[in-house]
């Protein structure tokens, strides 16, 4: 308020059509858009109109941030970016495992290549569990629009074939 700005929420609720819907919304009723946890490669179509209305987006904590890239790294139709480094937090995470277990990290990390930092942030884990000697990686990947439902039974399923698992 004190700097002239007004501001809409619109929850999309984790479904790319209602994505579509408030990015359409924006496009027609906002100045600039913040994109929070939207998948960049899910809105593709909706941020090529929002270039051609002339509405900037802004990828809020959507990508691993790089300076030189198009959109800091999120993209030629995104106009900037604000994240945290992922691949700093993933390492982070998984040094956190190693110290917890006293090197013994019997790791499963479940993984979504469609969420466009997951792939850095197990970058990130893995560029420091891989140096552990001690310890032992796993990794799957659930398909985004399945989280809902498979994940508590694959979650079973894991610890059932691997009762020495110790981080997830």
């Amino acid at each position: 308020e004190a700097a002239g700005i007004s501001t809409t929420r619109f929850d999309a609720q984790a479904q790319v059509n209602r994505m579509q819907q408030g990015m359409a919304q924006a496009i027609g009723d906002a100045d600039a858009m913040a994109l929070l946890g939207i998948p960049i490669a899910a809105v593709e179509a909706s941020l090529r109109d929002a270039e051609q209305a002339g509405v900037p987006a802004i990828s809020v904590l959507n990508n691993q941030p790089e300076a030189n890239e198009p959109g800091q790294g999120a993209g030629p139709l995104v106009y900037a970016s604000s994240a945290p480094d992922y691949r700093a937090g993933g390492a982070l995470a998984a040094a956190k495992a190693i110290v917890d277990t006293n090197g013994e990290a019997n790791t499963e990390i479940f993984n979504t290549e469609e969420i466009t930092p997951s792939v850095d942030v197990v970058e990130g884990m893995r560029s420091v569990l891989d140096r552990c000697d001690g310890c032992q990686i796993s990794e799957n990947s659930t398909p985004l629009a399945e989280w809902s439902t498979a994940l508590q039974g694959k979650a079973q399923d894991v610890i059932r074939e691997n009762p020495d698992l110790n981080y997830i």
